[in-house]
């Protein structure tokens, strides 16, 4: 069962339109300061396919996927 909180999250990640986000992002959406309380947050974000992990500390979010050139450069950069 999703939550409230995380589905404003989500509404907000559809609307902001960010294919790439941080893990410093998700710490103030959520309120969460406990390391493992937002490892373990972040890791239902991914089993419900709403994230995916990108390298340590970036997750893409999956409806926001635009061009991999896109990407890979707000990656790189």
């Amino acid at each position: 069962m999703v939550s409230y909180k995380t589905i404003k999250i989500i509404d907000f990640l559809r609307k902001e339109k960010l294919p790439v986000i941080s893990i410093n992002l998700l710490r103030s959406l959520t309120g969460l300061t406990n390391k493992q309380s937002l490892a373990s947050y972040i890791n239902s974000l991914i089993r419900y396919k709403i994230l995916e992990k990108a390298e340590k500390g970036k997750y893409l979010v999956k409806d926001n996927l635009t061009n991999d050139f896109v990407v890979a450069n707000l990656l790189y950069s």
